[in-house]
Formats: structure tokens, C-alpha cells, sequence
């Protein structure tokens, strides 16, 4: 039979090797704990620098994006007035230069008619009474004559004012396209801050990725603090 000495040795040595196959444990699981650790570390850096280089990224292709937009809007306003004012300015020499032939010709017009006129009258004067008839007969188709050319200076008039008409009518559509045209830089503006946003966004969910990782750090410590007490 085992003497009570024997049995608490027993005891003791049981204990012990108890004692030393939980500190193996505790020993196993914090070399794990820091190998997890460092894992997340060696994670949350890379994860760190590839947010980095995104975002330096979009920071960069927004610039880009945003200096072509300006440029294309700067260059196609420029063009749109310098299309205008040529426009307009062509326009105008036309319709002075066939305002000035029409006047010209009108004034000839009228110095032919009138000589034309003075001419049939002499004669008429000048003739005997049996003629009176004949003679009004071409008075009146000198005056027919007039009137058609009267009615196609008429003409020639109202064509003018169509094409002025639509002229105008050009000068406002291409108002409109520029007025669309700075609502489309308005709208440009409004996706890059849009995006800008996005990115502040994308930022800040990282920033809670960051606080959460650190918590493996906190219970990487408890086990170092059950160590060192035991």
C-alpha cells in the first residue's frame, strides 16, 4: 500500500505536469496570436498601400478629367462666339451690299421710267390726235412693266427678311447649344465632387477596418499579461 507521502508526491507531480501542459498551451496559442498579428499587420499595410495608390489614383485621373473638361469648354465657348460674331459679321455685309444694289437698281429703275415717260409724253404732244390711243396703250404697259418690276423688288425684299429670320433663328439655336454646353460643365463638376466624395467615403470605411484589426493587438496583450503573471 501507497503511504500518504507517496500519494501527495503523486498529487504534486500530476499537478505539476498539468501545470506545464497548460503552459505549453498558453505558449502555443500566443505564437499563434503573434503570427496572426503580424499577418494582420503585413495585411493592413498592404491593404493601407493599395487605398493609398487608389486614391492618389482617382485623385490624379479627376485632375486630368477635370483640366480636359475645362479646356474642351473653354475652347468650344471660344469658338461658338468667334462663330457668331463671323457669322453676324458676314450677314451684315450681305444684306448692305444687296441693300445698296437694290437701291442702285431701283434709282435706275425709276431714271429709266421717268425718261421713258418724259419721252412718250413729247411724242404724244408732238403727234396728232389718232395716235392718242395707241400712245396710252404703251403708257399703260410702261406702267404694267413698272408694277411687275415694283412687285419683284417686293420679293427680293421679303426674301431678305426670311433669311434674316433665319438667321436669327441659327444665332438662338446656337445659344441654346451653348447654354447645354455649360449646363454639361455644371453637371461635370457636380460628378468629379460626386466622386471626391466616394473617395472621402472609401477612406473613412478603412479608417474602421483600421480600429477593428486593432483589436487582435488588445488580445495579443492579455495573453502576453497571463504569461508574465503565471
Amino acid at each position: 500500500m501507497l503511504e500518504q507521502g507517496d500519494i501527495e508526491l503523486l498529487t504534486a507531480a500530476k499537478s505539476g505536469n498539468q501545470l506545464s501542459s497548460t503552459e505549453a498551451q498558453l505558449d502555443d496559442s500566443t505564437r499563434k496570436c503573434a503570427a496572426v498579428e503580424e499577418q494582420l499587420q503585413e495585411l493592413q499595410e498592404s491593404h493601407r498601400r493599395e487605398v493609398m495608390q487608389m486614391t492618389e489614383h482617382f485623385k490624379k485621373h479627376i485632375s486630368e478629367h477635370e483640366q480636359r473638361c475645362l479646356q474642351e469648354i473653354s475652347r468650344a465657348e471660344e469658338s461658338s462666339r468667334n462663330q457668331l460674331l463671323e457669322q453676324h459679321k458676314r450677314f451684315k455685309e450681305e444684306l448692305s451690299k444687296k441693300d445698296e444694289q437694290i437701291k442702285l437698281q431701283l434709282s435706275r429703275n425709276e431714271d429709266f421710267f421717268r425718261e421713258k415717260l418724259s419721252d412718250e409724253a413729247t411724242d404724244f404732244n408732238q403727234k396728232p390726235s389718232h395716235h392718242e390711243q395707241a400712245v396710252m396703250k404703251q403708257l399703260s404697259g410702261i406702267q404694267g412693266t413698272l408694277k411687275t418690276m415694283m412687285a419683284e423688288l417686293c420679293h427680293q425684299w421679303e426674301v431678305r427678311a426670311q433669311q434674316w429670320s433665319q438667321h436669327q433663328q441659327q444665332l438662338e439655336q446656337m445659344w441654346r447649344e451653348e447654354k447645354a454646353r455649360r449646363q454639361l460643365d455644371e453637371t461635370t463638376k457636380l460628378q468629379i465632387q460626386d466622386v471626391q466624395e466616394e473617395v472621402l467615403q472609401l477612406k473613412e470605411l478603412m479608417d474602421k477596418k483600421s480600429n477593428k484589426n486593432s483589436f487582435w493587438r488588445k488580445l495579443s496583450s492579455i495573453f502576453r499579461g497571463k504569461k508574465g503573471s503565471n
